[in-house]
């Protein structure tokens, strides 16, 4: 058979956890000998996160409406040659409309809660989750044609000593801090708002030593975070570090790592980097950490939007070095057996095979 050759293309802006998937999906497809070529929106972060030797094309992917960008996608398709096209959320799947019955196979990557009438034209899609798939499934996608294949985190390099000593000195972490760390955009859906409600309930202090948020990301809600924090009586022990290219840097200092997203969370890529840098993990229940994580075994669960238990169970985890320990051992065996590249990219591969037979 001769060498399968796939494109990939994802419309956003800015860098998140869909973006660093997209990095590593590509990445890692190439690493395992399929032929993967990347397609992003014109002005877009992400060529910052794809490793120099990816074919990257870039679009101006203007508006999920544009007339214009969708002929430039199809052009740019047709000149490429793919067998598989693969589209991440949105803007990039419903900017690809391909005629069925022949190559190349449109594949639409999803991980939320998006609205299905706008995939529906797909050939073939991969849910990240049950809960997405079942949410797809409810909508009429074809259960022959669907398939679930998670996130995954490929072997990330240890962090240095210095490197360590450099991003402490740069965020303004103390040695003797106890530092809850957060990572992600700065929107509603991160409830980064009930984490601040919670910090506000939190001792200042656990057996001497100061409790500090750190939280890594950027976005529309910054500055009423920010001002949420003020108004708290916390600010001077919140952080806000903005995007970093290093978040392992962040869950490694971190004592303990909040990931507080609401209900429809689609998976949470910071579940999997969190137990990477062996860091206990306390996580609201949102759809996406409620298949992937298991209370008091993987991570400490929490409901979503409740700042009371959330507190309560971030200052347990940060008191009981037993549990914490614990709960990162275990974490990091879950990666290991359900979550490596070669699990994931061989479920892609042996996907991609069957869809071009």
């Amino acid at each position: 058979m001769s060498e399968l050759k796939t494109l990939h293309i994802i419309g956003s802006k800015a860098l998140g956890g869909a973006e660093r998937s997209f990095s590593r999906i590509v990445t890692a497809l190439n690493r395992a000998g399929v032929r993967a070529e990347a397609v992003v929106r014109r002005g877009s972060a992400v060529p910052e996160i794809l490793s120099a030797d990816i074919t990257t094309h870039q679009l101006p992917l203007r508006t999920v409406w544009d007339p214009l960008s969708r002929l430039e996608v199809t052009r740019l398709i047709r000149q490429t040659s793919p067998d598989i096209v693969q589209t991440y959320m949105g803007r990039a799947t419903r900017l690809t409309h391909l005629p069925r019955g022949r190559r190349p196979i449109h594949v639409a990557r999803l991980c939320g809660h998006y609205q299905p009438k706008h995939f529906t034209h797909a050939h073939a899609w991969v849910a990240c989750t049950r809960w997405v798939a079942d949410y797809l499934l409810a909508a009429g996608i074809p259960p022959a044609k669907l398939s679930i294949i998670p996130n995954f985190l490929p072997a990330l390099p240890q962090a240095s000593i210095e490197d360590l000593a450099g991003a402490r000195s740069t965020w303004n972490l103390a040695e003797a801090d106890l530092v809850v760390g957060a990572i992600g955009r700065l929107q509603r859906i991160k409830g980064f708002d009930v984490l601040i409600q919670a910090f506000a309930r939190m001792p200042r202090e656990i057996g001497g030593r100061r409790i500090v948020l750190a939280i890594a990301g950027e976005g529309e809600l910054e500055s009423s975070l920010k001002a949420q924090a003020d108004q708290a009586g916390v600010s001077d022990r919140v952080q806000f570090l903005g995007w970093t290219n290093r978040p392992d840097l962040l869950l490694r200092l971190a004592d303990v790592v909040a990931f507080t997203s609401r209900p429809n969370e689609g998976f949470g890529n910071v579940t999997l980097e969190t137990w990477d840098a062996g860091t206990p993990l306390v996580t609201t229940r949102s759809k996406g950490a409620l298949e992937t994580t298991r209370h008091l075994e993987t991570a400490w669960q929490v409901p979503c939007e409740d700042p009371a238990a959330l507190a309560q169970g971030l200052e347990e985890v940060l008191r009981n070095n037993e549990l914490a320990s614990q709960l990162a051992a275990a974490g990091r065996v879950e990666l290991a057996s359900r979550y490596s590249e070669s699990a994931v990219i061989g479920q892609f591969i042996e996907l991609y095979n069957a869809l071009i037979k």
